[in-house]
């Protein structure tokens, strides 16, 4: 910690205390519920620690499965929401290789760009009743001729979607242990089924995982979770991720297992990803840094960060293979972190509330042929609410495509600049099942600004009454009627009112 700073260092050493005295480890590695307030879920939620042992042994079978099915299908494209995509994606970009194909968005455009005449389709939900992504199975069913050589699944024992599957006959299906949470699954099949696809040696990815006679060697992970935990308790809760080189995509991942697993009862860390980086002074008190090194690009502005009185907290990488180990050290440090905050990370209690909204919207759809307009706060309104201490979400429900997000990027820049707070950014739906527990069941300081496509077209779904532009503008209107009825202001906005912002220097 900065030498300036003495109290951070304080507030991390009581927490290394605090984790020690409880004695977290050996209590997690026990798979110990009592560690964390509440009985929701907890219990069977702690399988994401045994499960590295258990894909070891199945690392061989699944990279000659992959092989067999490139040998016909060379395309594969993952169909999943939240922890089912956000894994594959970043081990996908990590590794620099266009398979598989993450859909996780109900945009038209998008759906479309993902039919291929050679490409296995892998169909992944927990649930096996994600409304999208059985939209998406169902599209693209129709659109294969219903050949089932052409699908795999990955879902839990007993569910809808395991059924359909093998009445289908599908190529194959991948039984996950039930006792793991979406966003902690990234080690089981639900990310290694994509890695496998990708090319990736399974053996060598897990084998980063380094191994004591107790099991993975995981005190890392505690040591982060203390130093987020403790400064998250005196207000650095802005978790600023600066992923370097091959490794920049990682906050996609983490976004989601922090917002989701620490945003509830008021409480919560705020991951913040895709940030561009500023100079100290245009950072507020409540920011702590997380340096993922591989290449030393950002040594300079670390320094600076740091000289400044910022907490930076860096963890070095250099083998792509080494984001196995990584993605294990952040899901213990979510796990302690929650403890020290005094809350259960395994659970999830209002993301459903969207869910249930955009129901709603359908139905009031299917019954008038119109949507519903709930209202939003003026863009001016919004603004006009942001505090220190707070931050801004844009919630861009737009066709998720690199250009799209560079795009808004100036807007984020232009927002922290001018009022000295944290920006995220977050394609829709896919937030939904990520940062946006968070956004509804966080601390009161976020503001929010819808970015919706005018006119997005619109797609069937084969089975539905409303094809997926219906499905995409229902769910903006599901999460902003979510969202006022806690009081957070939002304001909806066009893609092109939104980059007038920067141009405008608001």
């Amino acid at each position: 910690m900065p030498a300036a700073q003495p109290e951070l260092g304080e507030a991390v050493a009581a927490a290394e205390a605090e984790l020690e005295e409880a004695d977290f480890l050996a209590r997690l590695r026990r798979s110990d519920p009592s560690l964390w307030p509440g009985d929701t879920e907890i219990a069977d939620r702690l399988g994401w620690l045994p499960v590295v042992a258990t894909m070891r042994g199945r690392a061989t079978e699944l990279n000659e499965w992959a092989a067999e099915v490139q040998g016909t299908l060379p395309h594969s494209v993952l169909l999943g929401m939240g922890g089912s995509s956000l894994g594959p994606e970043v081990l996908r970009q990590t590794f620099d290789t266009d398979r598989p194909d993450v859909t996780d968005t109900t945009h038209p455009d998008a759906v479309r760009a993902s039919e291929h005449t050679d490409a296995l389709y892998v169909v992944a939900s927990k649930s096996g009743g994600t409304l999208e992504t059985r939209s998406h199975e169902a599209y693209f069913w129709e659109r294969t001729g219903g050949d089932p050589s052409r699908f795999a699944a990955i879902t839990d024992p007993g569910t809808d979607l395991e059924s359909t599957a093998r009445e289908r006959g599908y190529r194959r299906v991948f039984q996950n242990p039930p006792d793991i949470g979406g966003r902690y699954s990234v080690l089981s099949y639900f990310g290694l089924v994509a890695a496998a696809l990708a090319g990736i040696d399974i053996e060598a990815l897990l084998g980063t995982i380094r191994d004591d006679d107790q099991g993975p060697e995981i005190h890392g992970g505690a040591a982060l979770g203390a130093a987020l935990g403790g400064l998250g308790r005196i207000g650095r809760d802005k978790v600023t991720i600066v992923a370097e080189g091959r490794f920049a995509s990682f906050g996609l991942w983490a976004e989601q297992l922090l917002a989701e697993s620490t945003g509830k009862g008021g409480k919560g860390l705020v991951p913040v990803a895709g940030e561009q980086l500023g100079e100290p002074d245009v950072y507020g008190s409540d920011r702590v840094f997380v340096h993922l090194r591989s290449d030393g690009s950002h040594d300079g502005a670390m320094h600076r960060l740091a000289e400044a009185g910022h907490p930076v907290l860096t963890r070095e990488i250099s083998d792509p293979h080494e984001l196995a180990n990584e993605f294990l050290q952040w899901e213990v440090a979510t796990a302690a972190a929650g403890m020290l905050l005094g809350l259960n990370p395994f659970d999830q209690p209002n993301v459903a509330e969207s869910k249930a909204n955009t129901n709603h919207v359908l139905e009031e759809w299917e019954a008038s042929g119109a949507l519903p307009d709930p209202g939003a706060d003026s863009l001016d309104d919004v603004l006009g609410a942001i505090a220190p201490g707070g931050y801004v979400a844009i919630m861009a429900y737009v066709d998720p495509t690199e250009p799209n997000e560079e795009r808004f990027r100036p807007v984020r820049t232009a927002i922290r600049d001018r009022y000295q707070v944290a920006t995220t950014f977050g394609f829709g739906p896919r937030f939904l099942h990520s940062t946006g527990q968070l956004h509804k069941g966080g601390p009161q300081v976020g503001c929010f600004i819808q970015v919706v496509d005018p006119d997005p077209g619109d797609l069937p779904i084969p089975g539905k009454p409303f094809g997926f532009g219906t499905l995409i503008q229902a769910q903006a209107i599901g999460d902003r009627q979510a969202l006022r009825s806690r009081g957070r202001p939002v304001a909806r906005v066009t893609p092109d009112e939104l980059e007038s912002l920067s141009a405008a220097g608001r």
